[in-house]
């Protein structure tokens, strides 16, 4: 009995556990797009986001395409890239092997470079 306690106990700590990294940033990151001028159409990997500004969450771990579309003006594409999670750090001291794992399971070991777009759309000639 005492036994089936304990590992009760490791498991369900085991399983508690996460990432420093998930735990600070998620697995998501806010990222906002504004455009001079606004109200353009955003399309974020392909779907329609709203016009600009556009407010939005965007996951850690995929690169995204942020097209931006407006009447008489050149279509503007982007792509942000993966950067380094400096939170992910902290598993060296608080979360361990396990810690480390998942963070790279979510994406939280990843932040969305840039963390928003400004674009100056150019009037079509």
């Amino acid at each position: 009995m005492k036994k089936s306690l304990i590992y009760l106990l490791i498991a369900a700590s085991v399983m508690t556990q996460t990432g420093c990294a998930s735990i600070v940033s998620h697995r998501s990151q806010d990222f906002k797009v504004h455009s001079t001028p606004s109200g353009a159409d955003v399309y974020i990997d392909g779907a329609k986001m709203g016009q600009t500004p556009v407010f939005t969450s965007l996951k850690r771990k995929d690169r995204h395409e942020i097209r931006v579309v407006k009447d008489g003006y050149l279509e503007e594409t982007r792509s942000t890239k993966r950067g380094f999670n400096w939170w992910f750090a902290g598993n060296i001291i608080f979360g361990g092997i396990i810690g480390i794992i998942v963070d790279f399971c979510t994406g939280a070991v990843y932040t969305v470079q840039p963390e928003d777009m400004n674009l100056a759309l150019t009037e079509k000639p």
